[in-house]
Parts: C-alpha cells; structure tokens; sequence
C-alpha cells in the first residue's frame, strides 16, 4: 500500500479535525518523552535554530522553547489544521510556521542548526526522501521511530487481520512504514548520514494502555507486565520500543565526531 502525498494530506487534515480532550493529552504525553530524547542526545550543545519537521500541535517545539532550548523555531506540517493550531500556541521564539512537503522543503542548505525529524518517517512511503531533505537543510539531525517490526508486534497484526480483516497499513496511526533498528540504521547510513549518539526506550504504562478498551487493553496489559518480566533490552527486540537518533552528514564532518 502506498499513501500518495494528497491522500496523506487528507487523512492529517481529518486527524486535526478532531482535536479532543484525548488527543491533546496523548500528543502532551509524546512530547515528553521526545523532548527528553532531543535534550539527552543534544547534551553540551548549543542551537540557534531549529525546524520541527511534521511538527503536528507543536507541542515538542513549545516545551522546547520553555527550556530555552534555541533562539529561534519553524514548524512544517502537511495539513494547514496542524499549522494553524501552532500558530496559535504561543511558542517562543517561533519566526514561522508554514504548510510543506517534507520531501521538497522551501530552505537553503544549512538554514538551520537542528531538524527533528520525531515519528514522521514511518508515516511516509519514501522516508529517504524526507531523511535527505531534512539533512540538507539542517547541520544536525534527530530522528525518532517507533521499532514495529518485532515478533509479537507481528503476531499482534496478524491477530488484527484474522479477527477485523485489516492487513497492517491500515491502523488509525498512518504508519506505512515499519522499522527494525537494523533497518533504520541502513538507511541512514545510505543517505551518507552517521550516529553522533542514540538510545531506545520502551513505554510505561500510562503510554502502553493509553485509550485502549476491552480485549486490547487485556492484551496490552499482559504485554506490559511481560515487558516488566524480560526488561527494556528484550522488550525493544521482541515486542516495541522507540529509537531516537542524532545523526550528522559525513560529509558535514559527521564521520568520527
């Protein structure tokens, strides 16, 4: 299954059409745990720009501003609902928000210090395209995705397919793409990029249950406590993690930095 850019476009639209109570919770939830990724791995460093790229709320850019983290912040997103809920979110230091491909992205090289790239990668069907965008505008990138291709994960869609009919694409997420480190780690070595620093961490259980009902919150309860049984190292290789990276172009200097 392969999401073109107008079908991607309608299903954020229909996404931020649709801003709750829960949505604005779960979006708080995941900026927590991103902007603590961003922090850790950019540690001793100093940014005057940064650009959120699929930056949704533009909850990570406002804590981010909180903290003083940069001088100055963009937002990009696919859908104008998304921008325009930045716009009006009083980040700090925000000189622009604007609608934009990911892939074709209307800045100079090296127009910004920083691009966060956090879970956008596997919402596209071309994540080189948006990785070598990303890299081109930026001097530093941080990249974060959720690792999905894993045994139980597998069998868990397989599970969805036999009982709802759906193959894995379709799921309320809009990931088309699904990751194993290893494969993430091609791809950015393919795009000439290198690891400065990383780290993976699996959810707690706020996060593991959050919205779930019936038998997928019994089944996500019982893969929480088995995740508590194994410990994070088994559970990211056999069930779920998030793979947060920092990664500087070789050509950039990253090789050996």
């Amino acid at each position: 299954m392969t999401i073109g850019e107008h079908e991607l476009r309608r299903f954020y639209e229909d996404q931020y059409g649709k801003v709750d109570e829960s949505f604005i919770r779960w979006r708080l939830l995941c900026a927590e745990d991103k902007v603590r990724n961003i922090v850790d791995l950019t540690r001793g460093m100093n940014f005057g720009s940064v650009i959120d790229i699929g930056s949704g709320t533009g909850a990570v850019i406002k804590r981010l501003s909180e903290m003083d983290f940069a001088e100055s912040y963009y937002a990009v997103d696919l859908s104008e609902r998304a921008i325009r809920i930045v716009r009006s979110a009083g980040i700090k230091g925000l000189r622009g928000a604007l609608v934009a491909d990911a892939a074709m992205l209307p800045f100079s090289d090296k127009s910004f210090d920083l691009a966060i790239l956090s879970h956008i990668l596997e919402h596209v069907a071309e994540p080189k395209a948006v990785l070598r965008e990303a890299s081109r505008i930026a001097r530093l990138v941080f990249v974060e995705i959720p690792i999905e291709n894993t045994p139980i994960l597998n069998f868990t869609w397989w599970l969805r397919k036999i009982i709802r009919g759906k193959k894995r694409p379709d799921n309320r997420y809009g990931h088309v793409i699904f990751f194993t480190e290893r494969s993430a780690d091609d791809l950015y070595r393919r795009e000439g990029l290198v690891k400065r620093r990383s780290r993976r961490y699996i959810l707690d259980r706020e996060r593991m249950l959050f919205q779930k009902r019936g038998f997928w919150y019994i089944y996500n309860y019982l893969i929480y406590l088995l995740s508590r049984l194994l410990g994070g190292r088994l559970t990211a290789r056999l069930y779920y993690c998030h793979y947060a990276a920092l990664l500087k172009g070789v050509r950039d200097g990253g090789e050996g930095a």
